[in-house]
């Protein structure tokens, strides 16, 4: 899904096709490491992935859903593990 500001009647931007060009390319780079990098995450090595600072503030926000919800109204298969707390800082 691409988002961009309206350009009135007629074609897009020749631009546009560029950038759809190179994401579609990206795309099918990620997807071409898909089964070895499944592979590994199910061998016995694996010990999970350290999140970065915007995986962090996504699963933060799953955890305050829950929260918000109120994890007893959340299906068990549906709730986020809570593992930020000792990451967050209170005023």
């Amino acid at each position: 899904m691409w988002f961009a500001p309206d350009w009135g009647e007629g074609r897009r931007h020749p631009l546009w096709e560029t950038r759809i060009a190179n994401f579609d390319r990206i795309v099918d780079e990620d997807i071409s490491f898909v089964e070895p990098i499944q592979e590994s995450i199910t061998s016995p090595g694996f010990r999970g992935v350290p999140l970065n600072y915007q995986e962090r503030r996504i699963y933060h926000w799953h955890e305050e859903l829950d929260r918000r919800i109120g994890v007893e109204h959340v299906p068990e298969r549906l709730r986020v593990t809570p593992l930020l707390e000792d990451w967050l800082e209170r005023d």
